[in-house]
């Protein structure tokens, strides 16, 4: 270290990626005529040292004068939202379907269905989630291409929220108001939320994590149908939603239609839902 660098390190270090600290230290660093740098370092220990010890010439002697330009720029960066605007338009006009099946199982109710509240919680959580769900499409899509970050949006905050209050309105449905049940679920989606919550007050970005909490309430809600022996509407709601789950895999590769298309098979998976609540066992 104490002797002067040759032409060919010199270009060797500054090809090296992993050594970008070296660029300034060779403009920066003075060396007398014997090669060596006259200037007092400090060690490990923080003890000023002559010439006598092993220098380290590549390390600044201050942390704060140890930054890398490019990863400061990259910080200053804007967000730039990935989003396309027909398919965010897309991904909200599917959800019109869905409010349109639970008011036609509303306007239908028969004398028959023993427990017909289970059809008003599942209709009203539904028309209650679908405004905000619009909502927050058509924003990704109006802001496509602008410095706007979706997964920071109080809009997808309230979006998840409501998904966590049908989950809860929904398993109170399938179960038939089984006060045991609707109370755990209560508890599972209200954990949910209040972590949703502090994560956004926090600035926090919103991550897959929020969708996989999701996805255990769902399946939380779905085993009342089994504990009933619906097996048949449980079966259709399970292939419904794993189908509308492969197309929300592989959305980046849809480019970006796979979400909309998520949508589209809510409708008759809200069907199997909504024809176990009415079902009178």
């Amino acid at each position: 270290w104490g002797n002067s660098p040759t032409a060919a390190e010199q270009k060797a270090a500054l090809r090296s990626p992993r050594r970008s600290l070296l660029r300034r230290s060779w403009s920066s660093i003075k060396f007398d005529e014997h090669g060596h740098n006259p200037g007092p370092h400090k060690n490990i220990l923080g003890d000023a040292k002559g010439d006598s010890q092993i220098h380290t010439p590549f390390v600044n002697r201050k942390a704060s004068e140890t930054e890398i330009p490019s990863l400061k720029l990259n910080a200053s960066e804007p967000q730039i939202c990935e989003m396309h605007f027909w398919q965010e338009i897309f991904s909200a006009v599917t959800m019109l379907p869905v409010s349109m099946l639970a008011l036609w199982w509303v306007l239908t109710l028969t004398p028959e269905i023993e427990f017909p509240q289970s059809i008003w919680a599942m209709a009203i959580a539904i028309w209650a989630h679908c405004p905000v769900s619009m909502t927050y499409h058509i924003t990704n899509g109006l802001n496509a291409g602008k410095s706007y970050d979706p997964f920071t949006s109080a809009f997808r905050l309230a979006d998840i929220l409501a998904i966590h209050g049908c989950c809860v309105a929904f398993g109170w449905a399938v179960s038939h108001g089984d006060c045991f049940f609707t109370e755990a679920a209560a508890v599972l989606n209200l954990v949910c939320m209040v972590r949703l919550l502090w994560d956004f007050l926090m600035g926090k970005r919103g991550s897959q994590q929020d969708l996989y909490r999701v996805c255990c309430c769902i399946a939380v809600y779905l085993f009342p149908m089994l504990w009933r022996g619906d097996f048949v509407n449980y079966l259709g709601a399970f292939v419904c939603i794993g189908l509308g789950g492969c197309f929300q895999l592989v959305d980046e590769t849809l480019n970006g239609w796979g979400h909309g298309l998520f949508h589209v098979m809510l409708t008759p998976y809200l069907f199997f839902l909504l024809r176990s609540a009415a079902a009178n066992f």
